[in-house]
């Protein structure tokens, strides 16, 4: 494992960084209720508000529940929460972006991070039978203008993994991008046990995610 960790820490040295990037804890104002950004790539600047760790590295490694990361409990207590701007770029591509976002994760939280296999049971987001219904987004649509709460996602510009772990957060159980889309969606969720515009979104039975996650 010492090797594993040595050979993680090597490559995060050599890939590049931010220009400038900002994690700041977040000063709790004892309100019930509180708006998140669990993650924005754009024009490459990187954003996340009120987010716990957890979230912050579900975004950066494409997870989409707290299931598949383990680590001390204040990872995932919400009192515990950062907000995270860091830029590059305009012309940075976004998996770029997000593999600087593991590396300053890694940096400003000193992480040490493995992989274990785990068998979990989960919920498969994929496309059914009679082809896809979501809309890709448009060209000029708003990036900031969601409207999503318990049981409603209402988003003219998501990418599925997103689409993903809000789900998870509104279902209370992990759910898992399999439908092997890119880019952005139209996204609209009524609280229903399935997406309207993806018209598969059924429970796996002890099933294997591909990507589980661990953190020490």
């Amino acid at each position: 494992m010492a090797g594993l960790l040595l050979v993680l820490a090597l490559t995060m040295a050599q890939s590049p960084s931010f220009d400038v990037a900002s994690v700041k804890a977040v000063q709790l104002t004892g309100a019930d209720t509180y708006r998140a950004n669990l993650g924005t790539v754009l024009h490459g600047e990187v954003e996340l508000t009120n987010a716990t760790l957890s979230d912050c590295l579900k975004f950066a490694y494409g997870y989409s529940t707290d299931e598949q990361i383990e680590g001390p409990a204040w990872i995932k207590d919400k009192s515990v929460r950062f907000d995270i701007q860091a830029k590059s770029p305009p012309d940075t591509p976004r998996p770029q972006s997000l593999v600087m976002l593991q590396k300053l994760l890694t940096e400003r939280f000193q992480l040490a991070l493995h992989k274990e296999q785990k068998t979990r049971s989960y919920v498969a987001l994929s496309i059914g039978k009679k082809g896809l219904k979501m809309l890709p987004a448009a060209a000029d649509a708003p990036v900031n203008k969601s409207n999503n709460g318990l049981g409603h996602i209402i988003s003219p510009h998501m990418s599925i993994p997103v689409l993903a772990l809000l789900l998870s957060r509104f279902m209370r159980q992990p759910v898992i991008d399999q439908t092997g889309l890119d880019g952005f969606m139209t996204c609209i969720w009524n609280g229903r046990p399935r997406i309207r515009t993806l018209r598969t979104l059924h429970p796996a039975q002890r099933s294997t995610p591909r990507y589980p996650s661990s953190l020490d």
